[in-house]
């Protein structure tokens, strides 16, 4: 929403409160700003720090965003005062705003750590078991099969061993595919030239020493049980030119490991309840009337 619709809703509550009789509230007498505050906006206060970031994010200048900040807290009191913070839509917005604020203080966390390790510029070679997503598959079953396939490999001695454990798992209609990888590098990308999902990638590198095997793990083609051949590494001759082309690979990699972790803990004591009709519903709401 630009700032002239801003103001123009703002300008709307503050009329519609006055037809209805309200009184207008007497603003509060004013203080000074105690150090380290640049504006007050009832109990809110806006830090220079805050200024700077919203004003480098935005590419305006400073004035401009101290006026956009101190604009979205006046709207913000006006929703509280009409009691909007407990509809449902804006329940849901304030919701996936935190959680992207979540995903940029982890972003940032990432960089904090340093520059990429040795450990995180090798290659890995794994072998994976992935039960197929199909829309003839229920997600809970697909699930069901994949955490077996995990407990049937979780001892296996060798790649050979577990792709014949896994391949024993009875999955009668069920797609199941077992394959070896080739080399990988924190950018997800072969020497061939394929490109292997995010959330895939993240998973392959949380796996550290050879053998080990990940839990199951959810990516847009189904449902996987990894495990660890070995990390290729890199010679010392051309880590330096290697760090400098996936310092950014690698950085995005420790924010989806330290997400995928932070979300799998909150999964595991969160009650979450899926429809068994969701992909239907989905599919339903999105075609035209």
């Amino acid at each position: 929403m630009s700032r002239g619709a801003d103001r123009a809703v703002l300008a709307a509550w503050c009329l519609s409160a006055l037809s209805c009789g309200q009184r207008p509230v007497a603003p509060s007498p004013r203080k000074s700003l105690e150090a380290g505050v640049v504006a007050r906006v009832g109990d809110a206060t806006l830090s220079p720090e805050v200024v700077a970031s919203v004003a480098a994010a935005r590419v305006e200048s400073r004035r401009d965003a101290l006026r956009d900040l101190i604009d979205d807290a006046l709207l913000a009191r006006a929703a509280q005062s009409q009691g909007l913070e407990g509809d449902p839509a804006v329940g849901w917005s304030s919701t996936a705003a935190l959680a992207r604020l979540t995903a940029a203080h982890l972003r940032d966390d990432a960089r904090a750590i340093g520059p990429p390790s040795g450990d995180e510029l090798s290659d890995r070679r794994v072998v994976h078991a992935v039960v197929i997503r199909s829309p003839s598959v229920a997600p809970e079953h697909a699930r069901l099969l994949a955490a077996a396939i995990a407990r049937a490999v979780a001892n296996a001695a060798s790649p050979e061993e577990f792709e014949r454990r896994a391949s024993s798992v009875p999955h009668e209609l069920t797609r199941v595919v077992i394959e070896r990888l080739e080399p990988f590098g924190p950018d997800g990308k072969t020497a061939a030239g394929a490109r292997l999902d995010n959330t895939f990638v993240a998973a392959a590198f949380a796996l550290h020493a050879r053998g080990e095997t990940s839990p199951v793990v959810e990516t847009g083609f189904g449902w996987h049980v990894i495990r660890l051949i070995e990390r290729v590494g890199v010679d010392a001759a051309g880590a330096a030119e290697r760090g400098r082309e996936m310092e950014s690979a690698v950085f995005e990699l420790r924010a989806r490991s330290a997400l995928a972790a932070l979300v799998g803990a909150r999964r595991a004591r969160t009650s979450v309840q899926i429809a068994g009709a969701a992909e239907r519903l989905m599919a339903d709401s999105s075609r035209a009337p």
